[in-house]
């Protein structure tokens, strides 16, 4: 995984995964079936239905988006090292270029 977020720091694209694929289908497969309730309920006269679809709609709108916890991890991680280099960036201003910083996670970090 470090040098996943290594790469991905330094701007290249993050690996996926097979499975990645697979829960993103079905994740759609399952927000769609609440739409598809959603709107049949919508075409029925009971204003209970229609209010109910409005629910269904919302619920679905407000639903975050699925990540693994490997996902989790790596996205704080990201972001940690991000912060960092940009904080060691401003320090050394122009005296050195960011590549030369050191921002490479360690094992010791993985730990906390």
């Amino acid at each position: 995984m470090i040098e996943e977020i290594k790469a991905e720091i330094n701007g290249k694209p993050p690996v996926e995964r097979v499975w990645d694929e697979k829960i993103l289908q079905q994740q759609g497969t399952i927000r769609g079936a609440w739409l598809g309730a959603a709107n049949e309920l919508k075409e029925t006269p009971d204003p209970s239905d229609q209010n109910l679809s409005g629910d269904i709609k919302s619920f679905v709108a407000a639903s975050p988006k699925i990540d693994t916890e490997r996902h989790e991890i790596k996205a704080r991680l990201i972001e940690r090292f991000s912060i960092q280099r940009e904080n060691a960036q401003a320090i050394l201003g122009a005296g050195q270029a960011a590549d030369q910083v050191e921002t490479t996670p360690k094992n010791t970090d993985l730990e906390r």
